[in-house]
């Protein structure tokens, strides 16, 4: 039986991964930071697939947090064999209206939590025997957007600490990581006038991706593809292209 930790699992994406790894098989902890009723919300729509899940409070930034959250998880479903990194968070400033405190926020959420995460988490991962950690980046890694240098450099970064991460855990824990584009979510709303006229047509599938989407291939990765790591797969319908 796989155990995955999703981080940020309270909505959104998360909860979308949280979803399709408890349909996989496997049993869940839905990792949240102040949304507790969210993540029992994830949970409450997990019971129907018949995976037991959890709740687990985790600040990702905080180490003391991390291993909190992880002794909780262990204590009730066993040993991780499944990381997901997917806490993020973008604000959008222009150059000169971004502070230290704003920069290093979302550098810290983004960027520094998923290595506390990898740091503590893969180990445990290699003694229970091995399993995958997957990195949610962004294609803002490779298509950078002027109003959000914070969280372009931070899911660069993500690129390539899942590089050094799959050499460091290898070869009993594969570590990858997924750049998701134009998502439906609240966060991109496909409804906007300027996104139907200015992105849409740029999109060679004429469409944004669903969330599922990028849940199945979490799942992908982290169950079946136990010759691939290091790598970024990036899903958004040929926009890069």
């Amino acid at each position: 039986m796989a155990r995955a930790l999703v981080t940020g699992a309270s909505k959104g994406l998360g909860r979308h991964i949280a979803y399709a790894l408890g349909r996989a098989g496997c049993d869940v902890a839905v990792g949240y930071y102040t949304d507790e009723r969210g993540a029992q919300e994830t949970i409450a729509a997990m019971t129907k697939d018949q995976s037991q899940a959890i709740p687990v409070r985790i600040d990702v930034t905080d180490p003391q947090s991390i291993e909190q959250a992880v002794s909780a998880v262990e204590a009730v479903l066993g040993p991780i064999t499944i990381l997901v990194n997917n806490s993020g968070i973008i604000t959008r400033e222009s150059l000169d209206s971004i502070s230290i405190e704003h920069w290093d926020h979302v550098l810290n959420v983004c960027l520094r939590g998923a290595f506390l995460c990898s740091q503590r988490i893969g180990p445990r991962i290699k003694v229970a025997g091995g399993g995958a950690i997957i990195n949610i980046a962004s294609t803002a890694a490779y298509r950078p957007e002027p109003r959000a240098h914070h969280y372009v450099s931070a899911k660069a970064g993500l690129v390539g600490l899942t590089k050094a991460l799959a050499l460091s855990l290898a070869p009993h824990v594969t570590v990858n990581a997924i750049a998701p584009g134009y998502i439906a979510s609240p966060q991109h709303d496909m409804a906007n006038t300027a996104f139907r006229e200015h992105v849409l047509p740029r999109i060679p599938l004429g469409r944004a991706g669903d969330p599922s989407e990028i849940a199945e291939l979490v799942t992908f990765l982290a169950l079946q593809a136990r010759y691939v790591t290091g790598q970024t797969v990036v899903i958004d319908g040929g926009l890069s292209l």
